[in-house]
């Protein structure tokens, strides 16, 4: 990325005529990461070509959450950000400075500040921000991430909060599965913390988006009028799974994938090796299980010292491992909102089980899209059944697949987001 406080790219993603022929709504969206296709931008690319469909789009972006360091190359970032903010009229990358947000965050904690929020509160971000709203007339503000929050606060224009999930809920779940009496009283610190800080999103009127039906009655319990929370559930673009070669080098019987730099993706590999997989090779004793995903800690590394046992890292196509895998798994025991990982499994026909936290948010019905199991030897019981039984994974396989495809395929919610907008910027 150049050097330059502020980088504008409306050369590189000139606006493309809406399907209706006509803008509807100046948008500015503020996000801590560009519109990327993978880790925490993946949710912010959908929401941009729901967006760019029919709205004049210009962004503000930090550059922090990008991971630009280790899934890709700053060649790639450009070329993905060309692909990707096509349609976005201007966007402006605002560089951060981890040793100010380090220190921000250590300020911000001792102040009773969520650790997220204190972290992004760059007072450059927020030059920025105000130095686009001097320029042009929005009508709305769309923030990915609720830590974004802070620098739209007396703006006077409306704003879409998109919370993705409810943190509050994410701390409380990761302190009744942490095992770490320090961790465990920052997550029980961190959820009351969130807990404030949703409240006075609630106050504020702003209008909120999670992913879950769970995230959203926890918000409505907390005051949210029901009218103010929008469910957008993760998606996942079938088509490009679907095309995903078909590599029998990549076989496996049981299939694990997520950023395992994520505490429940980690607490869920874990939970699974020690207390459920000994019980499936016992029965299956030529059964291999496979970890995809980017950042396995060193432990997990480890793992791999049983040759039944692969840890791939970062790979370039997920589509690929899931496509050979017998059965795919989602032993999680906390975390918020809907498991992306579950949607990407189901959506290629591979037989899932899950607990019931994993299968939380998705209209998912046990025995006939998936399997759930949230005991050892019940989860452990399922797998081996699915595992013998190949009719029993083939029906689950095209239920499951049938229910993704029409529920959260990435064309369902271009209209959820038009419909929002709509509403939003007129009121």
């Amino acid at each position: 990325m150049p050097d330059s406080a502020v980088v504008s790219a409306q050369e590189a993603t000139k606006p493309l005529k809406s399907p209706t022929g006509q803008r509807k709504s100046k948008i500015l969206v503020i996000s801590p990461c560009p519109p990327l296709p993978i880790g925490p931008a993946i949710h912010l690319n959908y929401v941009t070509r729901a967006l760019v469909r029919d709205h004049q789009v210009d962004m503000i972006c930090g550059d922090f959450d990008t991971i630009l360091g280790s899934m890709l190359s700053a060649s790639d970032v450009r070329r993905e950000l060309e692909a990707n903010a096509r349609g976005v009229r201007n966007l402006w990358i605002v560089p951060f400075s981890r040793g100010a947000a380090w220190f921000r965050l250590a300020v911000g904690w001792l102040r009773g500040t969520p650790m997220r929020i204190a972290f992004c509160n760059s007072r450059e971000f927020a030059r920025e921000f105000r130095k686009r709203l001097s320029e042009e007339k929005y009508d709305l503000v769309w923030t990915h991430f609720g830590r974004m929050e802070p620098f739209v606060r007396g703006s006077g224009l409306p704003v879409i909060v998109d919370l993705h999930d409810s943190m509050s809920l994410r701390h409380a779940s990761l302190a009744q599965v942490e095992r770490n009496p320090a961790k465990r009283f920052l997550h029980k610190l961190e959820s009351r913390r969130e807990a404030r800080h949703e409240a006075k999103l609630i106050s504020r009127g702003y209008h909120l988006i999670v992913n879950s039906a769970a995230d959203a009655r926890h918000l409505e319990r907390s005051g949210a009028e029901p009218s103010r929370v929008t469910v957008l559930p993760n998606v996942v673009e079938w088509q490009e799974l679907e095309n995903s070669p078909e590599d029998p080098s990549l076989e496996s019987t049981i299939l694990f994938s997520g950023s395992m730099s994520y505490f429940p993706n980690q607490d869920a590999v874990r939970f699974f090796h020690d207390r459920i997989l000994p019980k499936i090779f016992a029965e299956n004793p030529n059964a291999t299980f496979c970890v995809v995903g980017a950042h396995p800690p060193k432990w997990m590394l480890g793992l791999a010292r049983d040759p039944r046992i692969k840890v791939t890292g970062f790979v370039p196509d997920l589509g690929a491992y899931i496509k050979q895998a017998k059965a795919v798994i989602a032993p999680l025991r906390c975390g918020s909102g809907v498991c992306l990982k579950v949607v990407q499994a189901l959506a290629l026909r591979r037989p899932m089980v899950a607990t019931s936290h994993g299968a939380r948010g998705l209209d998912v019905e046990h025995g006939k899209h998936l399997l759930i199991a949230d005991e050892p030897d019940d989860f452990a019981r399922q797998v081996n059944a699915l595992l013998k039984d190949e009719p029993m994974r083939a029906r689950l396989g095209n239920e499951g697949c049938a229910l993704v495809r029409s529920r959260y395929s990435l064309n369902s919610i271009f209209q959820t987001v038009q419909d929002l907008v709509s509403r939003v910027s007129v009121n």
